[in-house]
């Protein structure tokens, strides 16, 4: 929270700390980076809901709009280490929320839903 009061532009949703163990990649197209940054340069990419290990929450925070959490060290099936940003995680069990958002979508179109 300390963190949270220092955004300058707001600071959308918290994204809570990762603790280690299995997640899956929670977005289409999610980077895994050298480095804990947005400014990193790019190792891989991953599709939604690959299978992902996080190995520890590296505590740096930085705000990828609207989303504000941290970094996670993951390793990719290969063996490879890298840093995925924590609000593209999804813990097993957790609420698929692109999933709710695609299929909401869907129903918009196919009921002619007009957004007012």
């Amino acid at each position: 929270m300390k963190e949270k009061a220092q955004c300058e532009k707001g600071c959308g949703h918290l994204v809570p700390y990762r603790i280690p163990g299995s997640y899956f990649v929670a977005d289409h197209k999610v980077l895994v980076r050298k480095e804990p940054s947005i400014k990193s340069e790019i190792s891989t990419e991953l599709k939604k809901d690959t299978p992902i290990e996080v190995i520890a929450d590296t505590e740096i925070y930085e705000e990828i709009f609207p989303h504000y959490g941290t970094w996670a060290r993951v390793r990719l099936d290969d063996g490879r280490v890298g840093f995925v940003y924590g609000a593209f995680l999804r813990a097993p069990g957790e609420i698929d929320v692109v999933a709710i958002r695609e299929k909401a979508n869907e129903w918009k179109k196919m009921n002619g839903w007009r957004e007012k």
